[in-house]
């Protein structure tokens, strides 16, 4: 974000991805700022030291794509009619 000149919060990433992301993934220290997005927001442990972390934030992210999925009625990515 530096190289394009906006700052690093969850609104301005938010605000610069708007009408492209359908949810925005922010860390459990960041959960304040959640509100103030203007999407659909997951607030989770993202910081991964091992294993498990990385299982547990992948299941996390999976579930969450999954529900803005079927919350917009949209067809997952390489899904046919």
């Amino acid at each position: 974000m530096k190289e394009l000149g906006i700052e690093a919060t969850t609104k301005s990433i938010a605000d610069h991805y708007q009408g492209l992301i359908d949810g925005l993934v922010i860390d459990e220290l960041d959960a304040a700022d959640a509100a103030s997005v203007g999407v659909p927001v997951l607030v989770t442990r993202t910081m991964m030291r091992n294993i498990a972390d990385r299982e547990r934030l992948a299941a996390d992210v999976v579930s969450f794509a999954a529900a803005l999925t079927s919350r917009k009625g949209a067809h997952p990515a390489g899904a046919t009619m």
